[in-house]
């Protein structure tokens, strides 16, 4: 198997014409390595990354990792056949048990690059769920360095490709990125609370709303329905996100908001009320529908977070 690294060509590379699709990357138009373009700080998607502790990662710190220590894209060969040997480099290598972990970051590295140059934006759906089995070995590593860059990386490649495309890939992922909220290391659950916000933010999927959604309703874990109710928030009052994609999946979200209003835990229910106000404004018919539902003590708490809101 040929090293990407190794891989190189004398004249300035250019986008296979072969792959449907496909766009050529200018220099005009291309994020070098170290450049401020793709790595510039956005708004977080909540207000947790002003309270993050010792060792965790909020988005900002996540995406300033987007371009850092990338391989040279002028020393690569981007030919179709090259592009097919750097693809299969890096699917062999984050599958293989053997791999070493250095190895696993350099690769995932290498796929980020893919994905900031626009390789990865000619590649069809079928074909970027072909590295979600890469993906989610590297999540499921235990080296907290190749989870977390398989956080980075994901998160890059939401940025970088296109709705339909991406979101094929990472609802074949989300699961594995769930698992890791309870965490106990704080880089890797950070991590992945992290990346998973930025995919909400930027890939606007319905089919990933069930994965949080499940997590809201029977995860036996605080930690993890607190993150869940958090989550399915900031989907619903996203302006990222059609209404009509989140009625493709109204029922489970109605299920879910249902259940978290009278969960055991305070916070959980705090983020729930808030979830169902934002919910209520898109959805009024069905909100009052949820309300009139609910016990007599969860219908006064709910009227009496949405005075406080009104006067915000």
């Amino acid at each position: 198997m040929i090293d990407p690294s190794v891989i190189a060509s004398n004249k300035t590379p250019s986008r296979p014409s072969s792959r449907p699709g496909s766009r050529t990357p200018s220099a005009s138009g291309r994020a070098r390595v170290g450049s401020s373009t793709l790595s510039r700080l956005r708004p977080t998607a909540s207000g947790d990354s002003d309270k993050l502790g010792a060792g965790e990662v909020g988005i900002p710190e996540l995406e300033r990792e987007y371009n850092e220590g990338l391989p040279n894209p002028d020393k690569l060969d981007f030919s179709p056949r090259g592009i097919d040997r750097i693809v299969e480099s890096i699917t062999s290598n984050l599958t293989a048990s053997s791999t070493d972990w250095e190895v696993r970051i350099k690769e995932l590295k290498m796929l980020r690059l893919l994905g900031i140059e626009r390789i990865l934006a000619g590649f069809a759906g079928t074909e970027l769920r072909k590295l979600a089995p890469s993906l989610n070995t590297a999540l499921n590593d235990l080296r907290s360095q190749v989870t977390r860059e398989a956080c980075v990386t994901i998160g890059s490649m939401a940025q970088n490709l296109s709705t339909v495309n991406f979101g094929s890939l990472v609802n074949l992922i989300m699961p594995n990125l769930l698992k890791l909220v309870p965490n106990s290391a704080k880089i890797m659950a950070s991590s992945a609370v992290a990346c998973i916000h930025v995919i909400i933010r930027d890939c606007p999927y319905h089919k990933l709303i069930p994965h949080i959604t499940e997590q809201v309703r029977d995860s036996k874990s605080v930690v993890v329905r607190k993150k869940s109710t958090l989550m399915l928030c900031l989907v619903i009052k996203s302006k990222n996100w059609p209404v009509d994609e989140l009625k493709k999946v109204l029922e489970e979200i109605k299920t879910a908001i249902c259940k978290s209003l009278q969960d055991p835990d305070s916070s959980v229910r705090q983020n729930s009320r808030d979830m169902f106000h934002h919910f209520s404004d898109k959805f009024p018919v069905e909100a009052s529908s949820i309300k009139a539902s609910m016990p007599s003590n969860v219908q006064k708490l709910l009227n009496s977070s949405d005075l406080k809101r009104s006067d915000r």
